[in-house]
């Protein structure tokens, strides 16, 4: 196959492969510098080469194609391999043959996603020290000492594992601030396939070699061409720190971004810095999700969308506690000039009345609990809207729901609802809808702030029959804990469930606080029965 570099070539020889060296070097003492560069110069020559058409082939079965897959050279198979983004992929495709499986196990499943502390240095001198693994990563996710991320597991290459916590052990050495994240930085330019960041520390520096270090990350950030989401939580600075223009403080060069989400970030509190922070959108024509969370009564969104377009933007969250009257007409603006919009969350923030025929492509909207007029200008001309997030339910709001499409809603959640016979009307207006919650309370003693006064069990049988098409009901728990009540009719509850509503499926857990567990009704024929299931936060809601 030839010589490359002069150095060594691959052989084949029972599905490995081994490297035959020229020259001066002996396979002991072959640099990790110069196996890299071989590498990388190794895999460019061999997917260049005919044998790769036979992974395409249209008649797979075929012993000859078989054949092929099993000699083709092992840094073909792990350049296939890195084309294979989902993990669930990655093991379709490590099924397919025992070669495969050599390749993908080990040097793509755990790196596919990276989740830990910015302190986790033994991850860290891996990712450095091993380019070839790190460069398969797609999703990096660097935590800190934020309340909201402080349960989340940590996902790490299982080689590192049992080193890291020996490491912890035996590392004398404490690592600065600086220190930290210039490893971060330094395994974050190895990231050629990256795809997805995420930032959520709570730290603010202020010494010069911190943000150094974190000028370095956000430079590597952004030279990776391939990178289409970013999230971050908190600033990574004072504010004070951000009004620097893009060569010195590289997050503005951020471009072509297809999801963005920025919560509490300090940058956003200072006009000069949410101009630099608007450069991102601007440069990112095919932005589809966007979400900002800020508190900040000065804020104007103004600074951040007079001169930008999103022409390819279809889910917008913004929870911004700022003045909502300054705020209202770029708001407004924003949405009209936004008819690719599908999904619309918005909280603090008021509306102006929309032009004729806005949001063309409207199917779900959430708002402020009890701010009805943002509502009121959406909900015209009879939309034929899919999803209603976080209404009380009053006469006025019935009365703005009349101009839903009855047919078109499925999903709906209440905050409040003023009686019984009002969620009957509901029920009566889309009997269509296949998820609806409704506060979570005690309705037999604790009802107070959830409707003006007790639901019985039977009232809420009447409600459940009107919606025959009914799939998920969250709020009530109709089910009781078998040990801690004493109470054995859950099987009756099941039953009784399954005859007045045929497509219920799922209700609240007794542990109805609880978001990652919920009751599943089960039907086999003639004969019903229940379980506990836990499911995922995003799905609960």
């Amino acid at each position: 196959m030839g010589q490359l570099h002069g150095h060594c070539l691959p052989t084949v020889a029972d599905g490995s492969v081994h490297m035959r060296f020229q020259g001066k070097w002996k396979p002991s003492e072959l640099p990790q510098d110069l196996i890299t560069d071989l590498y990388h110069d190794l895999v460019r020559h061999l997917t260049t080469i005919q044998m790769v058409k036979s992974i395409t082939s249209t008649n797979p079965s075929s012993n000859g194609n078989s054949r092929m897959l099993i000699v083709l050279p092992t840094e073909l198979l792990d350049t296939i391999a890195s084309y294979v983004d989902a993990h669930c992929d990655l093991v379709s495709f490590a099924q397919v043959c025992r070669a495969f499986q050599q390749i993908a196990i080990p040097r793509h499943t755990d790196y596919r996603l990276v989740r830990c502390h910015y302190r986790r240095h033994v991850v860290w001198k891996h990712l450095v020290a091993r380019p070839d693994l790190t460069e398969n990563v797609r999703v990096l996710e660097v935590l800190g000492e934020l309340e909201s991320t402080r349960n989340k597991s940590e996902c790490v290459p299982y080689v590192v594992r049992e080193e890291g916590r020996k490491g912890r052990k035996k590392e004398k050495v404490r690592y600065s601030s600086a220190e930290s994240l210039m490893l971060v930085a330094e395994a974050l330019e190895k990231m050629e396939s990256l795809q997805k960041f995420v930032w959520s520390t709570s730290l603010g520096f202020s010494k010069e070699a911190e943000r150094q270090a974190e000028t370095r990350i956000w430079r590597a950030v952004s030279q990776h061409q391939m990178l289409q989401h970013v999230e971050f939580m908190q600033a990574l600075n004072p504010p004070a720190l951000f009004l620097a223009g893009p060569s010195t403080y590289p997050m503005w060069s951020i471009s072509n971004l297809k999801s963005l989400s920025v919560e509490n970030a300090a940058f956003l509190r200072q006009e000069e810095s949410v101009r630099h922070f608007s450069r991102i959108l601007q440069q990112s024509p095919c932005l589809e999700s966007l979400r900002l969370v800020l508190y900040d009564w000065s804020f104007q969104l103004s600074h951040l969308l007079t001169d930008v377009s999103l022409p390819s933007l279809r889910f917008l969250t913004l929870e911004i506690y700022a003045d909502p009257e300054a705020n209202a007409k770029p708001f407004t603006d924003l949405l009209e000039r936004t008819p690719t919009l599908e999904s619309l969350k918005f909280y603090y923030l008021s509306l102006l009345p929309l032009k004729p025929d806005s949001l063309p492509s409207l199917k779900r909207v959430c708002v402020d609990e009890g701010e009805d007029v943002p509502l009121s200008s959406i909900l015209t001309g009879h939309r034929a809207i899919e999803a209603i997030g976080r209404i009380p339910l009053t006469d006025r709001y019935l009365d703005i729901l009349r101009n839903v499409d009855g047919t078109a809603l499925r999903k709906l959640e209440l905050t409040w609802f003023d009686s019984v016979d009002a969620l009957l009307e509901v029920a009566a207006m889309f009997p269509k809808l296949t998820w609806f919650r409704v506060p979570s309370a005690d309705y037999m003693y604790a009802w107070m702030s959830a409707t003006a006064g007790p639901v019985y069990v039977d009232q809420w049988g009447s409600i459940l029959e009107s919606l025959p098409e009914l799939e998920v009901f969250h709020g009530v728990s109709f089910f009781k804990d078998p040990e801690g009540s004493g109470l054995n009719d859950n099987d009756d509850r099941a039953r009784q469930i399954a005859n007045t509503c045929k497509a219920l499926r799922r209700v609240d857990h007794w542990e109805n606080a609880n978001p990652s567990k919920v009751i599943v009704v089960v039907r086999d024929g003639d004969s019903v029965s229940w379980r506990e299931e836990a499911v995922r936060r995003r799905d609960y809601y």
